[in-house]
Formats: C-alpha cells, structure tokens, sequence
C-alpha cells in the first residue's frame, strides 16, 4: 500500500482558485499598505533596541479571539464536521485532523490571510528600510537579544561528568549575521539575487534548540518514554504543556504553532530538515517570521532557573 501511495502521489492534482479583488477592494488595499509602510518607517525612527522591543511586545500578531470570532465555524462546527476532511500538505501527504484540537488546518488558513496582509508588509517595511539605512544591523539585534534569557549562558554535564558552558547567542548568531548580509547586498544593487537558504535552514531548527532550553530552565522534561526508551518530545508536545502555556501569550503561541506545527501550519522544522522545500520556497518573508519569533520569545523570563551560571 505504500509503494502505490507513492506511485499515486505524483498523479494528485488540486486544482488552484483564483479569487481578484475588485477595483474597490484593491484601492483600499493600496490605501492600507501606504498606511502600513507609513507606521513602519516612522517606529524606524526610534533607537534600534526601541524598535525590537516594539516588535517583541506590540500587538501585532493576529489575535486568535479575532479569527475565532471572525469565522466561529472554525471551531464550533459547520455541517462540514459531519463529511471526512481529508488535507493534503505541500508534500501531498494526506492527514484527517483531530477535531478536538484548537490548531487545525482551518484556523491556520485564516491566519496565514491574516499575516500575509497586515503582518508580512509591516515586517518587510521595518526590516528593508532598517538595513538599507544602517539603522538595524546584525550586532545591534545580537547585543540585543544578548540582553534577555536568550543571552544567559548555561551549564550542561556531558557523560564523564564535565562541566560545559553554552551561551545561545553563538548559536543562532550564524544565521542572523547571514541574513543581514544577504539583505544589506540585494538593497544596495539592483543586480545582486540573494538567497536566504542557509539562514532560514539554520535558524528553523535552532529556535527548536530554544524552546527546548526555555523548557529546561522551567524544569519541564524534554523527553519522555516510548517503546525503544527516553526520547526527545515533539516541539508541538513542548508548545502544548500546560506550564509554556502558563508562561507565553495565546498570541505568541499561535504563531509558534503555526510556523511548527503539523496539522495544517508552515511544518516549517520538518520540511527544512527533510529537505521538502524547492529554492523558491525559501522566501526571505520565512526569514522575517522566524527573526519575529526569537523577538517573541524573547521577553519571556524563565525565572525558576538552576541551569544559569552567574556571570
């Protein structure tokens, strides 16, 4: 059955819905991104620190209230709860999902229409004229994120019993500084064709490595038994433990499961790791998202922490 799933999969065709927007609609879209470039260029004019603080803390993310609210099928039921939904993702691996569950397929279509029209140009806006005027750079967003948790260096003991000192920064600086780059050389030259695919590969997974550092200090357990023995939890089992609840936004955590989860989000870990995405895929707005998410978590404080050494 696997080997003619597989032989079948090629054959899958969706076909594409085109939906225009009428002159109406499209003026008034033209009026919101003027007023979006507007507000974006204008918070470039606080100190850099002011705006990453802004973008880590502001309520610009799509609210779930507001989707829930805007489409109550999406929860409540429809008389499509009563029919097999079958989903197919960008691998044309086809899925039924838990209806039980709050993320699903259809909540998260609504929210990609959400940041693609509000969230995505703001983030482009902020991020193209920052770099392009110097007023953003890499070292200002790293000395930056060196000032939250992210920053903290913490102790690990490898088998034999040493002690060994990790700091994050150095971790994910790698992928910020080749973004940066990227981007300082496509806004300076009207030649030059950037490609995004080291940083967004790097960075995809290392926020994963966060997460599960973020649930260490906590003391959250990141592994847990299975058949074969201890093995490491799911990132969408650690985004649902009731403590990361506790401790993040409904908001911010929305956005993590959207870019990693796997009934309907980005899958953005696993499909970077098993080399699912083709080079158009690698858009730089995956970049901007995952840069948006270290900032988002970034203002959380896991204060219940033996894991730090004192500097």
């Amino acid at each position: 059955m696997e080997q003619l799933y597989a032989e079948l999969k090629p054959l899958v065709k969706l076909e594409t819905i085109e939906v225009f927007f009428d002159e109406e609609t499209s003026n008034q879209y033209k009026t919101v991104q003027a007023e979006i470039k507007k507000i974006a260029i204008g918070n470039l004019k606080k100190h850099p620190f002011k705006v990453y603080k802004s973008l880590s803390n502001d309520p610009i993310l799509p609210q779930l209230k507001n989707i829930i609210d805007d489409d109550p099928q999406i929860n409540k039921g429809s008389f499509l709860k009563g029919i097999s939904t079958i989903y197919f993702d960008n691998n044309k691996n086809i899925s039924k999902p838990n209806d039980s569950k709050i993320y699903n397929p259809d909540l998260f279509t609504k929210y990609f229409f959400n940041i693609k029209f509000s969230l995505f140009p703001f983030l482009e806006d902020t991020f193209k004229y920052g770099i392009k005027s110097n007023h953003l750079t890499y070292q200002n967003l790293l000395v930056y994120l060196n000032k939250t948790w992210i920053g903290l260096p913490y102790i690990k003991t490898d088998l034999d019993g040493t002690e060994i000192e990790h700091n994050l920064i150095t971790i994910i600086a790698p992928s910020i500084v080749e973004y940066f780059t990227q981007m300082q050389a496509w806004t300076n030259s009207k030649y030059y064709v950037p490609s995004f695919i080291l940083c967004i590969d790097s960075l995809s997974i290392k926020i994963e490595g966060l997460l599960r550092n973020f649930c260490e200090r906590l003391h959250i357990p990141t592994a847990k038994m299975k058949r074969k023995g201890m093995q490491e939890c799911h990132i969408n089992e650690l985004l649902n433990h009731e403590i990361i609840k506790q401790h993040f936004s409904e908001d911010d955590l929305l956005l993590l499961n959207y870019i990693f989860g796997n009934e309907g989000g980005m899958n953005l870990r696993n499909n970077v790791a098993h080399c699912f995405y083709g080079l158009k895929e690698y858009h730089p707005n995956i970049m901007l998202l995952l840069i948006l998410t270290l900032l988002r978590i970034s203002k959380y404080n896991p204060t219940d922490n033996i894991f730090n050494k004192k500097q």
